[in-house]
């Protein structure tokens, strides 16, 4: 057996290639990070300006918009009747919600997260679920309760979404840490995207 050094003994020795990959771990962090994302976020109804809610859900969608917002991230809500008028005097036309929010979500959003609780965010997970180029950019947070488990949402539209490799995740609406980890997963996989696009903005 030949013989060893002393730092190889003690486990402590670092080859070039060894130093190499740390060197590009730090590189491609120091890369990751940065990236700033646009996030198009659906759910209950909220407003900007009112942080405190009796509905879960709407208490969820407020505490994930700060929590973005505080990551450095842009929020868009449907809410933000700016983005309407913005794609009406773009598209010099008037156009419907609908129409306004597939813009958002195809085009300018980065990542977009439902939480389907109402009829507005059940009609957007519909539209989106449909569209390929949505659904690979799409999450979806189901509420955990049994009647959204085996109801129509979660065997039509989610499904739909899916097969369209969107991400469906069930999770409890007060379950705000729970959740917020689980969008951390689809920002690093959004992050990652921009990034190999070439652009952080």
């Amino acid at each position: 057996m030949a013989a060893t050094t002393l730092e190889q003994r003690e486990g402590i020795a670092r080859s070039p290639v060894d130093v190499a990959g740390e060197a590009f771990e730090e590189w491609l962090t120091t890369e990751v990070e940065p990236v700033h994302l646009t996030v198009f976020l659906c759910g209950a109804r909220i407003t900007r300006d009112e942080c405190a809610y009796e509905h879960p859900s709407a208490q969820l969608r407020y505490c994930v918009m700060d929590r973005l917002e505080r990551s450095g991230h842009t929020v868009i809500l449907g809410e933000d009747t700016v983005f309407y008028t913005a794609a009406q005097k773009a598209l010099r036309t008037r156009i419907s919600h609908a129409d306004h929010e597939y813009f958002l979500a195809k085009g300018f959003a980065d990542l977009t997260i439902v939480f389907p609780c109402s009829a507005g965010s059940f009609a957007e997970l519909g539209m989106f679920a449909a569209i390929e180029d949505i659904a690979q950019r799409l999450l979806v947070i189901i509420d955990d309760r049994a009647e959204y488990r085996e109801g129509y949402i979660a065997r039509g539209p989610a499904r739909m979404a899916q097969n369209n490799h969107a991400v469906v995740k069930f999770a409890a609406y007060g379950d705000v840490e729970g959740i917020w980890t689980l969008i951390e997963g689809m920002l690093y996989d959004a992050r990652l995207r921009k990034l190999k696009k070439g652009n952080k903005r």
